[in-house]
């Protein structure tokens, strides 16, 4: 995959970054005419959407997502971290972490021609961005490369997430990319990849929702391809990759493959559970497929003082 080179230069945000309260959010936001459309939120340093050419749109963003800072977006590619779900100390916490409610700093951010091998330019228009966040104990880069292929019918999405412990103390931390993609309807869509692995099964312990996902029981899934007549909310773990969405209604795949973040999450809500979304329409759930890349409960890392993490996932839409 082509990057473009990292520029000084900062995309101009859709609306000024010190919008009224109820305004809608600054963004990051690639040219009407980009080969590659893009919106990235500082706020959270949320991904809300990616288009390769004349493409359907990769990420699912709800329609009534909140873009006032008030709350997490919504959709696209929310970042969890440093834990995810329910902390697993103190259930008073923000669940799924407290980055993705603030606003990252933005380092670079880059639209144009994206260069090949040989230092010309190609035809085709990418997006590069680097932002960055300070918790209490981890400092954390966030990287966003997005170019369509040379065909027009599909992409590439690099997310790059680096960890630096900040303290003198070992730390330990988890992540999820959650990403939410497009779908043309779920409960015609297949997922393959994930046979054989060790999971969590959040719908098998409804009594103790609050109970650490480390503290839950094992399964081990049985099938080759997973299908979407019900809710499903899982927590796959170990995962060697790739994982693989095949969508015979937009007639696409979409491919991820990650390194340094062996979990993936599996969910929809399905009918009953999206009614407790109040940023969600109660009808949106065939529209969407969550499979989130990261590292949690058994694959949570603990970091040495000053040590380092980085996590990547590659997703590549390709026509069928």
């Amino acid at each position: 995959m082509s990057v473009p080179p990292h520029s000084p230069s900062l995309l101009t945000p859709t609306v000024p970054t010190d919008a009224a309260p109820g305004a809608t959010l600054p963004a990051l936001q690639t040219p009407d005419d980009a080969g590659t459309g893009v919106t990235l939120y500082p706020h959270g340093a949320s991904l809300t959407g990616v288009r390769f050419g004349g493409c359907e749109p990769l990420l699912y963003l709800s329609p009534e997502a909140v873009l006032d800072g008030s709350k997490p977006i919504r959709g696209g590619v929310p970042v969890c971290f440093p834990w995810f779900g329910v902390h697993p100390c103190d259930p008073n916490q923000a669940k799924h972490g407290t980055v993705r409610n603030k606003t990252w700093d933005v380092v670079h951010a880059h639209a144009g021609l994206s260069p090949v091998d040989g230092g010309d330019e190609s035809n085709t228009l990418g997006f590069d961005a680097l932002l960055k966040t300070q918790t209490d104990r981890f400092a954390a880069a966030y990287r966003v490369v997005a170019e369509s292929n040379d065909t027009a019918t599909g992409g590439t999405l690099q997310l790059s997430f680096h960890v630096r412990n900040s303290t003198d103390q070992p730390q330990l931390f988890e992540l999820a990319l959650h990403t939410y993609f497009v779908v043309g309807d779920v409960r015609q869509v297949n997922v393959t990849g994930l046979h054989g692995r060790r999971l969590i099964d959040n719908l098998a312990d409804t009594e103790s929702p609050m109970r650490p996902l480390r503290e839950r029981h094992r399964f081990t899934e049985d099938r080759e391809q997973l299908r979407f007549d019900g809710e499903c909310d899982r927590v796959y773990l170990d995962v060697p990759g790739p994982i693989t969405l095949n969508d015979p209604v937009l007639a696409r795949t979409i491919e991820l493959t990650q390194t340094g973040c062996p979990s993936a999450v599996v969910w929809n809500p399905h009918v009953e559970t999206s009614k407790g979304f109040s940023d969600l329409p109660d009808n949106a759930w065939p529209g969407f497929l969550c499979i989130e890349s990261g590292l949690i409960a058994d694959d949570a890392v603990t970091l040495a003082p000053d040590g380092e993490h980085l996590a990547e996932i590659t997703i590549r839409q390709q026509a069928l």
